[in-house]
């Protein structure tokens, strides 16, 4: 019976049911056996939507079973190799926006009530009543609400705000991940990739980026402030198509470029997800470099 839950869930679940399928994977394997968890990941990997694709990242960066995480990274690598992706690309186009639109905001009816919902910094979100004054909590439930209706509508916020945890927490990693791979991405999958989506928005906005033409040559460094991109002088940037854009490593800025950009940074109150331009770095000794010689 567990065998043919685990996958069933997996495989005909919706989005919220694959959601708490992959934090509960360690305990199906726990309780029931290994295969079963099998099972799971087998349902998650047929299924192949966005929702299947989180679940299993999550598990992979979550679980704390080493054979759990290779088989979740297998099932990814696979769901890739089918579309003709890497598994980073598979992750950028299943990264959903949680129905907020362009400008990071999403209406949300509280049992009648209409209230906008808007990504803040981190992404948290922020809660707006209809003449756009920002309330702390959800407004209380009124004599006149329909009880069920707003318990519902209270449910789906909570379960918004975890989901947006979830995906800021995995997020914030893997971009840190791609500051030491240099993985980079053509301008405009860029653009579309960080500009054009709500919560990638926020990131965009408080991370320092790089210009590389054809030849793999640095020809711009800037930030994101609103739709535009500034370097450093705060002179806007073009973005050329032929460019690919990577996260810029400190490891290739000088010091006096290091303590500009600092102060841009400070000048603008923008807070990076993690440490970026200000990042330690450690240079080789001559002792080492001999030793590899």
């Amino acid at each position: 019976f567990l065998k043919k839950f685990a996958f069933a869930t997996c495989f005909l679940g919706d989005g919220a049911a694959l959601d708490e399928t992959a934090r509960n994977l360690e305990a199906v394997v726990h309780i029931a056996s290994g295969r079963h968890g099998r099972d799971a990941l087998d349902g998650l990997a047929r299924r192949g939507t966005p929702a299947a694709v989180r679940a299993l990242e999550w598990a992979n960066r979550r679980s704390g079973s080493n054979t759990m995480r290779r088989r979740c990274a297998d099932a990814l690598a696979e769901m890739a190799r089918w579309r003709g992706l890497s598994t980073p690309e598979l992750l950028d186009e299943a990264l959903s926006d949680f129905g907020f639109d362009a400008k990071g905001e999403l209406a949300f009816d509280l049992a009648g009530r209409g209230l906008t919902l808007k990504l803040g910094r981190d992404n948290a979100v922020e809660i707006l009543d209809a003449e756009g004054h920002v309330l702390k909590t959800l407004p209380a439930a009124r004599k006149t609400d329909d009880a069920e209706a707003y318990a519902q509508a209270k449910k789906t916020f909570s379960t918004l705000k975890k989901a947006l945890a979830t995906a800021h927490t995995s997020q914030r990693k893997r971009l840190e991940s791609y500051l030491a791979s240099e993985r980079t991405w053509f301008a405009n999958a860029w653009r579309e990739r960080f500009l054009g989506h709500a919560l990638m928005r926020t990131y965009a906005r408080t991370l320092l980026w790089e210009g590389i033409d054809e030849r793999g040559s640095s020809v711009a460094r800037f930030i994101v402030m609103e739709s535009d991109l500034m370097n450093a002088d705060l002179d806007a940037v073009t973005l050329d198509s032929s460019w690919r854009i990577r996260l810029l490593h400190p490891l290739g800025m000088g010091a006096k470029e290091v303590v500009q950009w600092t102060e841009v940074f400070a000048d603008n109150q923008l807070l990076p997800p993690f440490a970026q331009h200000a990042r330690p770095t450690y240079a080789r000794a001559a002792s080492d470099t001999a030793l590899i010689d």
